[in-house]
Parts: structure tokens; sequence; C-alpha cells
């Protein structure tokens, strides 16, 4: 996985001009992302690996696990943790 990689929940905001910002947190708590720790805003593309689930929360999208993230080839990429980061659940 190319570096530098953010771990953790991953928040996808759809923007009105076909930009993309994905939020890293180190928790969804009642919905609601907390902590953010990273943040690729205005991408124009996100790939999303098949085995990441995703919950709707209206405004926006977030993973139901711990997730890595990493951009590469003009798109912010979100896949499946591979470390041993437990989630924190609330």
């Amino acid at each position: 996985m190319p570096l530098p990689t953010d771990r953790g929940y991953a928040v996808v905001r759809q923007h009105s001009d076909g930009s993309v910002t994905v939020e890293v947190c180190a928790a969804i708590t009642d919905g609601r992302p907390t902590n953010i720790h990273a943040r690729h805003a205005q991408q124009p593309a996100v790939r999303i690996h098949p085995d990441v689930r995703l919950v709707d929360a209206g405004k926006y999208r977030y993973t139901t696990d711990v997730v890595e993230v990493f951009g590469a080839e003009d798109a912010v990429n979100i896949g499946p943790s591979l470390g041993l980061i437990k989630p924190i659940v609330d």
C-alpha cells in the first residue's frame, strides 16, 4: 500500500461540483465522525474496495470498520485495514 496511508473510519462527502472529500477519524459516535485526523479535500474521485462497507448518513457516508485511505492515480483509495488497529465502538 502506498505511503502515507491514513487508518481509521472513513467519511465520504460528495460535493455538487463532482469532487469528493474523504475524512479519516478515530471513531463514529451516534453516526457522526469524531476525532478527525486526516482530510483528503476536493479530490477528483474516490475508489472504494469491494470489501469496504459504507453506511448512508444523509449528507455523507461512512465505513463500518477501520480502513486504510491513501491517494494514488488521481483518486483517494479506501481499502480494508490490513493492520492490527482495533476499532473504537461507542
